[in-house]
């Protein structure tokens, strides 16, 4: 073979490696896969107040709350409920925990809008539920069954002030309904009703009910989650439930 057919020869092997180099890197640029975007971080869940700093929240810091932990419910409008600050109504659990009048779903259609009215709360309250409810479902509680929350105008008796129930703060607390179907009900259950008896903690001579019931109340009480309980040991007017009210702003809680 002459110089010249090597040379030749040699700048064809080089020009078919070069053909080759750029055929794989075409392959290798088309089959690229480019790399996913980074993941957004996922915005942190408000954090629930501590006891009695539930009462002062604000109403987008409630709603706000209820919202990231999945907790359905509606506005009212205003004017469907003055006096009520943070007006709403629930439309399912809290936390696994469904708050319902007693009597919901029955008698004539009058007294279902009745009801129904009853049932709006103020977005607060539904906050302190939700702060409770590991400690209801600990005990197996499915649902928390009540007299009234909203009460337009009422007042507290004997005083003429307005009452926790005219602003939708106050929960009248009846029954609870556990998951095996059982109910307790406060005015059966809440057998020690002696005036002037302090309400907790639980006693020795407390039966299973009435220990239960107790002890869920109690341990509200203890949390400040409520700033006014009372039991029935309070007077003749809560003989059939606990009244369970936010007071917004106060230093002070009263347990009786």
């Amino acid at each position: 073979m002459s110089v010249s057919e090597a040379v030749s020869e040699a700048v064809s092997v080089s020009e078919a490696v070069s053909v080759s180099v750029s055929v794989s890197e075409a392959v290798s640029e088309a089959v690229s896969v480019p790399s996913p975007p980074a993941q957004r971080r996922r915005r942190r869940r408000p954090r629930i107040p501590e006891g009695r700093g539930i009462a002062d929240l604000d109403r987008a810091a409630c709603e706000a709350i209820l919202r990231s932990r999945d907790v359905a419910f509606d506005r009212v409008d205003e004017d469907q409920a003055p006096g009520v600050e943070q007006p709403i109504r629930l439309r399912g659990p809290i936390a696994g925990v469904t708050v319902r009048h007693r009597s919901e779903g029955h008698g004539s259609r009058s007294r279902r809008r009745r009801i129904r009215r009853l049932s709006i709360l103020d977005c607060r309250v539904a906050v302190a539920v939700l702060a409770w409810s590991p400690t209801l479902r600990g005990a197996g509680v499915r649902s928390l069954e009540h007299y009234s929350i909203y009460r337009p105008g009422a007042t507290v008796s004997g005083s003429g002030r307005p009452s926790g129930h005219a602003s939708g703060l106050a929960l009248d607390l009846g029954e609870l309904v556990l998951d095996d179907d059982r109910r307790i009900v406060v005015e059966e259950a809440w057998k020690d009703r002696r005036r002037g008896v302090a309400p907790c903690p639980a006693r020795d001579g407390d039966d299973e009910d009435q220990r239960l019931l107790r002890d869920l109340v109690c341990a509200a009480a203890d949390a400040d989650l409520f700033q006014v309980v009372l039991t029935p040991h309070h007077d003749e007017a809560h003989e059939n439930h606990v009244h369970l009210e936010l007071r917004p702003g106060v230093t002070w809680s009263l347990l009786e």
